[in-house]
């Protein structure tokens, strides 16, 4: 090592530095020992980004992550984790790489798979972590490539679901067409009616302060002219609770200058059954891929 070739000796810690190892002194028995770093660590490491994708809370983050302040430090996010009945056919983490920049901390980059009944969902990740009291922690994160498909069997998926469950599906598609004929019209209550309980609560629980969705509604209306246009709307997944409906949607809002017609994406919208009725929870534009990995140089 070229360490070796110094005419001068280095601080036991200075070459550990150099080197990259951990120095342990054991002042009772006279003796030192080394551990490179990171050693016994890639367990815990791979828990910690686990948990971010599939159960997500700022105890993960350390104390100094910027994102700290979009969250609500009152609100129980691992109390109120959402256990979805869509079925998952392959998750799957790996480390693509992993480099330590000191003895408590790491640059990895992450691929995260994820394919459920009606998606299949890949993920690359950059993160900066730290150790921190007793602990790995995130300490900043960016998303350099995202692909969304639909599983090859979708269509089969479908058909079975018009066939062996007619009226339940028709019932899903006509509340949700009733949300966005209240979105569009404008129609506070009804919109809010057909809105997904869960998701008012969640919304409401992470905001800092006292606004309501209704608030929050109420506000865009106020300020925006935004529209939606269904078409080719199919139900492809169908559960007790849940349900998710693949359709096209065109988006437009004059107060932008936005007409029907320039904004139009293939989606797909998550539907809870709660109150009686089916109601909009949130919708996934799949024509979202990125990949900007030969962009950005993370390592060196």
């Amino acid at each position: 090592m070229q360490f070796l070739k110094l005419k001068d000796k280095i601080p036991l810690r200075e070459f550990g530095d150099i080197a990259k190892y951990s120095i342990y002194y054991d002042e009772p028995r006279l003796t030192v020992s080394i551990q490179t770093y990171g050693y016994g660590q890639e367990a815990a490491i791979k828990e910690l980004i686990t948990k971010y994708f599939e159960a997500f809370t700022p105890k993960l983050l350390t104390s100094d992550n910027l994102t700290l302040g979009y969250h609500n430090p009152e609100y129980d996010y691992e109390a109120n984790q959402v256990n979805s009945e869509i079925p998952v056919r392959e998750s799957k983490l790996s480390i693509d790489r992993i480099e330590y920049t000191a003895k408590d901390q790491a640059t990895l980059q992450v691929t995260y798979i994820k394919n459920t009944e009606e998606l299949n969902r890949k993920d690359v990740e950059v993160f900066v972590i730290r150790y921190e009291q007793g602990q790995w922690k995130i300490a900043h994160d960016g998303w350099f490539y995202n692909k969304l498909e639909l599983p090859g069997d979708i269509d089969q998926k479908a058909a079975a679901i018009l066939e062996d469950h007619f009226i339940e599906q028709n019932n899903v598609l006509s509340d949700l067409r009733k949300y966005y004929a209240a979105y569009n019209a404008e129609n506070l209550d009804q919109t809010i009616q057909y809105t997904a309980p869960s998701f008012i609560k969640e919304w409401e629980g992470i905001v800092i302060g006292s606004k309501t969705w209704k608030d929050n509604l109420k506000e865009l209306f106020s300020h925006s002219d935004n529209r939606y246009k269904l078409t080719n709307e199919r139900v492809v997944f169908l559960g007790k609770k849940e349900a998710v409906v693949q359709g096209t949607l065109s988006w437009s809002d004059m107060t932008e200058g936005v007409t029907e017609g320039d904004e139009v994406f293939e989606a797909l919208i998550y539907m809870e059954n709660a109150n009686g009725r089916w109601t909009y929870n949130y919708e996934l534009d799949l024509d979202q891929d990125f990949d900007t990995r030969e962009e950005i140089a993370v390592f060196d």
